[in-house]
Order: C-alpha cells, then structure tokens, then sequence
C-alpha cells in the first residue's frame, strides 16, 4: 500500500520563513479553483499560472471544482513560492485519497512556476531547506537549472514541473527508504565556554546565575564580551520539568509559534524598539509578548541602557509578579513570565571607562547619571552585577580553559541540593525564587543571623533576599553543606556594584574629568 503524501509549501517571512501545510481536494461540481487560507492576490492569481504550467507539462486540468487549504489558516500567506507546491498537491489528489492510518512522507516544494512548467530559480531556497529540515521533512524540491544537484541527497533539485513529479515519483518507488530518511542537518552546536578565551570570573559568575535561577548584569567597555556571555546563559540552565514544556507548548501556541524543542530552555533578546504594549501583550489581541515567550529561560537585555524607561518599568514589573497582564480587547489577558535577566552596558555614555589605554571622557556626574537612568530599584533586581575588565588576549592565547563539563556539573550538583532543599515547596525550584515566595525565607534561618553578624546593615529586605540566596548558590555550587564566611564574602563582592560603588578598583578617578 502506497504512503500518503504530505506536501508542504515555504514562504519568505523573515530569517526563519513560515512551514505552509497544502491540501488539494478534487470534488464533483462546476469547474472551479479556490484557495482558502488566507492567501494574498499574488497567491489567488497563481490559478492560472498553475493551470497554463501543468497542461504545458502534459497534465490533464481536473473538470471539477478544486479546493486548495492552506495552514495554519490564521497567518496570512503572500508571495509566488507556493507555485510548484500548490500544483504538485492539485497533481497528486487527482489518483489519491489520504487514509490516516498509513505513514506520511513528508516533502516540501518550493518555487514560482512559468507558463511553460519551468521553474525560475530564487534566493530563499537555503531558508527553504533548513525550514524543512527543522519541520523534519524527508525531502526538500526546489527550483534549479537543468542537471544541477545538491550536495544533500534529501535535496532534489528539479528545473521544471515535470522533473519535481519525476522526484516524487521516484521517492514512491522505494516508500520503506523515504520514511527512514530525512533532511541532514547543517547546523554545528556551539560550545558552551570551551571557544571563550579567559573570562574564568565571568564564567563561574554565569554558573552561579544558571545554579540558583539569579539575574545578571555585566558591564565593561565595549569588546569585552559582555553581549557573548550573555548568549550562553541559557545553555547552562538544566532542562524544563514537564509543567514547564506544558505551560511553554501553550504559550508558544497562543502566539502561533512553532516550539522546535520544549524541553531546553531558551534564549529570548528584546529588541531595542520593542514597546511596553509589546514586551506585556504581543502583536495581536490576547497574544502573549516577549516577557511571556521567554518563560523559563533567558530574557536577554543587550545594552541595557538604551531600552526606554517605560520598557525597563514593565520588565521590572513582570519580573517582581512572575506574569504578564495585558487589557488589550478590554478583558485581562494573563500569561506567567518567570525568566532571569541577562544584560549588559556600557559603564559610562563613552565606553572608555575601565579601558587602561583610554581616558573616558565623562564627567563625574554623567557617569552617575547615566546609571541612575536605570534606577536602583530596578538595578538591585540583578542579583549578580558582574564588571567586565579588558582582556589581553595575546597573554591567553596558550591558556587552557576549563571543560564545559566543570561548569555543567556545578549546575546540576547545586540544582540537587535545592531540590531536597524545597522538596515541601513544588513552587519553588531554584534559590533565586524564593523572592516571590517570602514565606520559604524559613528555610534560610541559620544564613540569616550570618549575615547580621557580617552586615548589620544589608540595606533593605530586597538586598537581604539577594544576599542570602545568593550565598546560598554559590555554597550549593561548592558543594558545601553550610554557607561559609567565604560565600558571603563572595556574594558581597558579587552584589557590590551598580547602587553606589559603580567602578572595579582598578579605575584611576583621577582619569575621570569633572
């Protein structure tokens, strides 16, 4: 018994493009050709263009009305690259009807089709390709010169109309074969740290954040890497527990976004011109925004101090309460929102503060406003706030960095002891959530009265949470049973900047002019 065929379309929709599903149904009734779908006029004037390229290629026009369904039918569809898609489909349910019991060999099409059934060849094929391979396609047919190949044998290049169902045709001859293959990804997995020359501090800083769910803020002159740290975080985070992929799954479908993996967390970087209405409540009514697509993982805030204030509120805001709520259609739309912060900035309006070569040329002043435009309150919400120092990558070029397994490890041994730690409390799973949970500060009794005998004056119930859980992280990283003298200290360096002591020690304030 032959296997269904599942054809699917690509149109050009930005880096990643749009999977289109295709759908032909051949009915008794008067002659006639509808899209359905929301397909725009480049799409519905296609028809004839189909028509004229399939008679010209030998094919009989079916006498009955034609129905072609696009999905997923709410996003709407434009451009002439569904052409030879759309004509195969139209094709192939001449002679076949589906039956959902039999496997399905799943093949895209991609193209614009000429009256005579030749195909004219288009930039967008590579994004073609990986579309199909992440949508697990078994083959990809797209438009080429004649006798031209790709390197990918899953790849099929066809010149004209005829040669695409020669393809296919060839493809049903050997099913079993179809069905076991698939598009052979191109893609290489980045390393963790192992490609990242020195930064040692700066690292195990990015541990601590993953370990304990902390947020972190890194600041240098610009080329240190701060934007490249901030890149990994979400590598190092452990995988989502079953109610988080659910709650991920459901967010990612009310905003008609395909989740290519539940399971690992993500990496989500706010884009500069991105608005509050936006970050809160998304493009489209009751649709969920930045803050809500990032649950889970990594909100990443690349130069941090050129997002507007508004922006920098409604972050602050979602990341106190753990959810977005958007009134959009008149009606509260919630979504849950619990992500850590990953930033980084400049420490000054020139970027020359921290350079040993370059004098910065800020005021005293300036410098200080240009943190307060941030404002302490949401500063203190980055319970790591990291100074980035230049590098001289010349002196590292031999040092050999730490296996990514060290950092990893660390992760998993700290996650270990919080889950024993909170096993009485399934809503908390990290150390750095217990700020939205007050109440499971109990659990913390002993690391409190340590720290009034180091700090007496810790500086607010914000800044108390902060110390303490981080303390806490950093000794679950060590594998220490009880919170040293030592992991306070740690804790204290890690949290001293950025709400009075802006600078590292190694700055010359005379450098800085008045």
């Amino acid at each position: 018994m032959q296997p269904n065929i599942d054809i699917y379309g690509y149109i050009n929709k930005g880096f990643d493009g749009q999977l289109v599903g295709i759908e032909a149904q051949i009915r008794s009734g008067f002659p006639g050709f509808d899209i359905i779908g929301l397909p725009d006029s480049s799409i519905k004037e296609s028809r004839e263009r189909i028509k004229a390229a399939m008679r010209s290629s030998g094919f009989k026009i079916p006498q009955q009305r034609i129905l072609v369904s696009l999905t997923p039918a709410g996003v709407p569809k434009a451009g002439s690259s569904l052409d030879l898609a759309l004509a195969m489909a139209i094709a192939l349910a001449r002679d076949r009807k589906t039956e959902a019991r039999i496997p399905s060999i799943k093949i895209m099409l991609v193209g614009e089709l000429k009256l005579t059934g030749e195909t004219v060849t288009a930039p967008y094929t590579y994004g073609a390709i990986e579309c199909a391979r992440k949508a697990g396609c078994n083959y990809c047919i797209i438009p080429g010169e004649k006798g031209q190949s790709h390197p990918d044998p899953h790849v099929l290049v066809a010149d004209s109309f005829l040669t695409a169902f020669c393809h296919i045709s060839n493809i049903l001859r050997e099913p079993e074969k179809a069905l076991g293959t698939q598009i052979i990804p191109n893609e290489k997995k980045t390393p963790l740290f192992e490609d990242v020359i020195g930064l040692s501090q700066e690292k195990m800083s990015l541990t601590y954040s993953a370990a304990g769910f902390h947020s972190i803020l890194f600041f240098g002159p610009p080329g240190t890497g701060k934007t490249l740290l901030c890149s990994r975080l979400h590598k190092l985070l452990p995988p989502h527990s079953r109610e988080e992929q659910e709650k991920l799954i459901r967010i990612y479908g009310c905003a008609s976004l395909e989740l290519e993996d539940a399971e690992t967390p993500i990496s989500r970087t706010v884009p500069h011109d991105c608005s509050l209405a936006q970050f809160v409540g998304g493009s489209a009514s009751k649709s969920p925004g930045e803050g809500a697509l990032a649950y889970g993982g990594v909100l990443v805030l690349d130069e941090l101090d050129k997002y507007s204030k508004k922006l920098i509120e409604a972050v602050k805001d979602t990341y106190d309460k753990g959810y977005t709520a958007s009134s959009k259609s008149g009606e509260l739309t919630v979504y849950p929102a619990r992500f850590i912060m990953a930033a980084n900035m400049n420490p000054c309006s020139c970027g020359g503060l921290g350079k040993e070569e370059k004098v910065c040329t800020c005021s005293a002043l300036k410098i200080q406003n240009h943190w307060n435009r941030l404002g302490k309150a949401f500063i203190e919400r980055f319970d790591l706030r990291v100074p980035v120092k230049e590098q001289k990558l010349l002196d590292l070029i031999h040092e050999k960095p730490m296996p990514d397994s060290y950092y990893k490890d660390m992760v998993v041994s700290a996650i270990e002891r919080q889950k024993h730690r909170f096993k009485d409390t399934p809503e908390i799973r990290y150390n750095g959530l217990v700020r939205l949970y007050p109440s499971a500060l109990n659990k913390f009794e002993k690391e409190i009265e340590m720290l009034r005998k180091l700090d007496n004056e810790h500086g607010g119930t914000r800044n108390m949470f902060g110390t303490i859980t981080l303390a806490r992280t950093i000794a679950d990283c060590h594998d220490h049973e009880k919170v040293t003298e030592e992991d306070f200290e740690e804790a204290f360096v890690l949290r001293k900047y950025g709400t009075g002591d802006y600078y590292w020690r190694s700055v010359n304030f005379d450098q800085i002019k008045d």
